[in-house]
């Protein structure tokens, strides 16, 4: 099954999904030459419905380091988080799961984005419809 193309306008509702990484990340520039990372992923809600979400992560952000260490990232000696072994091709394929929120945009306030949050690993949650929380014991 294909997906639609990406539009910025279709932001996911908030709630928790599944992620799964379809393209390898870019870097880009912001406009006042700040460095970011923009992922893109097939997301996966409880009903089996999916749609394509493009974000972008600046790499000081704890939601970056979160997404590192999901995907298989350790902590240096200076908490810093690093994925090593691994190229941008390696990581198509990947998964993590995580919420959404939408956040208000700080210059218009009109504005929202589609932000993930609490970021895990799909290896906690295997079979994915069980949840840490939800395990009788």
């Amino acid at each position: 099954m294909s997906l639609p193309n990406y539009k910025p306008s279709d932001k996911l509702p908030e709630g928790h999904y599944r992620f799964t990484i379809s393209k390898p990340p870019e870097k880009r520039k912001t406009g006042n030459d700040k460095i970011f990372i923009r992922f893109y992923f097939t997301a996966h809600d409880s009903t089996g419905e999916t749609q394509n979400h493009m974000e972008g992560f600046f790499p000081w952000t704890s939601r970056y380091g979160d997404l590192l260490l999901a995907l298989g990232g350790e902590k240096d000696e200076k908490g810093e988080v690093h994925l090593s072994g691994f190229d941008e091709d390696d990581l198509v394929g990947k998964r993590v799961r995580a919420d959404i929120e939408h956040e208000a945009d700080q210059n218009d306030t009109q504005k929202t984005w589609a932000r993930m949050i609490n970021i895990k690993s799909m290896a906690a949650d295997p079979d994915n419809n069980v949840q840490d929380d939800e395990v009788p014991f």
